[in-house]
């Protein structure tokens, strides 16, 4: 058991520690919640090991809740811990600063060697240009739950499903990863029953994606369609309102704003329902049917409707006041413009010798978990010549010397051409007069920005079903008698609803203080 400032008190099952004490998880430890935001708010230096803890505590007491008051769904307690463990395990995979690294892999670094093609020449060391540019932290995640699986002894069968993990080495026994410890009067074969299995860790990597992993079409884990609501614990692919929206919502806006509202009423009155699917083209059994089907939705009662739009206001005002803060902006670029400096020299090394670039570690999970980040420090204490830009722009980043914001221009509606075409076109410009030192393009950083409520410019509370007081008997009743849940009519609660649920706009940063 471990204290937590948000939940107080979380219990630590055996399974759960023995992930918790692995090498993998521990590096998060040094990867901070949000990032680069914590240069901005003193107190938000929380760490990314805290929220996971907390959305493990709450994905398994939304579980454990409605197996309790759904029996007739059938779930187990074996089903609860699967869900626990990918709470714990959801984030592992992120890079320093969090969303940070995903930002400077996909838009900092193509720009920067785009603008500096001779440096391509220094990646030959690695085969660069054979490693895959798409990825997200999700990905990482997979490939980390083998790692932390490997560091115990332990190894995913694909051609033994229904059994213990494969036995590698001599870490923990894989009969003792189970769901909980066996009374002394179970059984042998019902303690065999509560071992979790390759599918068990296969399910829980279903949980962490949303979705069937690449090269299977539907889910593996848990096959049954009764059970589909268990993949919407930890990352809802129909709403977005999930156990690690609601931590880390009210953990962030506890440690920037000093506010904190935690939504327990989505763990605690959170049901399973029949439901129309709210996002078909996403679906992966809906993307190719004639019309949505029905789904066993995790759906609210009618009276949290207003509970509801207020998660989703709170996550546009999180974004608007601390995610996309102009000077998190600034800082954000900075840190990744750090790492473009140096990631065509510096070079992680494992333990048999290979060397990979830090844009590229996320591939390889000997690299990644050498990198979080305390890269930083690596970076100021080099004695690589070849480092020394980098090295300047971070004892500037060390004063709080930011890039300073020129111009923070929003828009009603997304114009988003409008925006691509202005920007490519004063990134092409040269700024000169007497009485002004001349600019150039890489003086400036052209970003859009782009905040809603968790639905784009639509209402997110669309995508979420809910069932009126009359049917709510038949929400403890038998399975095939369960009610289908509804869409909202916006008609008949336009007095909580915002106006409009999108905000865009650009925003200009300037490098040099001195021009």
């Amino acid at each position: 058991q471990t204290n937590d400032e948000l939940h107080k008190s979380i219990f630590l099952c055996p399974v759960m520690k023995v992930l918790i004490d692995t090498e993998v998880f521990q590096r998060l430890r040094n990867i901070n919640q949000l990032g680069n935001a914590q240069y901005v708010f003193m107190c938000a230096n929380h760490n990314r090991f805290q929220h996971s803890l907390g959305v493990a505590f709450l994905a398994e007491k939304m579980a454990k809740n409605i197996k309790d008051e759904q029996p007739e769904l059938g779930a187990t307690y074996k089903d609860v811990l699967c869900v626990k463990l990918a709470g714990l395990l959801h984030d592992i995979g992120h890079g320093p600063f969090s969303h940070l690294y995903e930002e400077f892999r996909s838009t900092y670094l193509p720009k920067y060697l785009e603008a500096n093609p001779h440096l391509k020449e220094e990646y030959n060391d690695c085969d660069y240009q054979q490693i895959p540019s798409k990825w997200a932290h999700e990905n990482s995640s997979l490939l980390l739950i083998d790692a932390a699986l490997e560091e115990l002894g332990l190894q995913i069968d694909t051609n033994n499903l229904d059994k213990a993990l494969r036995q590698i080495g001599c870490g923990i026994d894989a009969n003792s990863m189970r769901a909980f410890k066996p009374l002394r009067f179970m059984k042998a074969d019902e303690i065999q029953e509560r071992v979790l299995t390759s599918r068990d860790f296969i399910f829980i990597k279903e949980c962490i994606m949303g979705a069937p992993l690449e090269g299977t079409n539907d889910f593996v884990g848990r096959q049954d369609p009764k059970f589909e609501w268990l993949y919407d614990i930890v990352s809802n692919r129909h709403t977005g309102l999930d156990a690690d929206k609601i931590d880390y919502f009210a953990r962030d806006e506890g440690r920037a704003i000093d506010k904190c509202g935690l939504e327990m009423k989505m763990i605690t009155d959170a049901r399973v329902a029949k439901a129309r699917c709210s996002r078909p083209a996403k679906c992966h059994t809906c993307r190719n049917k004639f019309e949505p089907g029905l789904h066993y939705m995790i759906c609210y009662p009618e009276k949290h409707v207003a509970a509801a739009a207020n998660f989703f206001k709170k996550r546009f005002h999180l974004h608007d006041i601390v995610y996309q803060h102009k000077t998190t902006a600034a800082v954000e670029s900075m840190i990744c413009d750090i790492f473009c400096h140096v990631d065509p020299y510096l070079r992680l090394q494992s333990y048999n010798g290979e060397r990979f670039p830090i844009s590229r570690a996320c591939f390889k999970s000997d690299f990644y978990l050498r990198l979080d980040d305390t890269v930083l420090t690596l970076i100021a204490h080099s004695t690589d010549e070849r480092l020394k830009e980098a090295q300047d722009l971070l004892r500037r980043f060390k004063r709080h010397d930011f890039y300073k914001c020129a111009v923070d221009l929003s828009l009603d509606i997304d114009r988003s051409d409008e925006i691509r075409i202005w920007g490519s076109e004063q990134q092409k410009a040269d700024v000169s007069s007497d009485s002004v030192t001349s600019l150039n393009a890489n003086d400036f950083i052209v970003n859009k920005f782009c905040m809603h409520h968790g639905g784009g410019s639509k209402n997110p509370l669309l995508r979420m079903r809910f069932y009126d007081k009359i049917n709510e008997d038949k929400i403890f009743g038998p399975i095939d008698d369960l009610p289908v849940a509804e869409q909202i009519q916006e008609s008949k609660h336009s007095s909580i609803l915002p106006t409009t649920f999108q905000k865009c706009g650009i925003r200009v940063l300037v490098r040099d203080d001195s021009k």
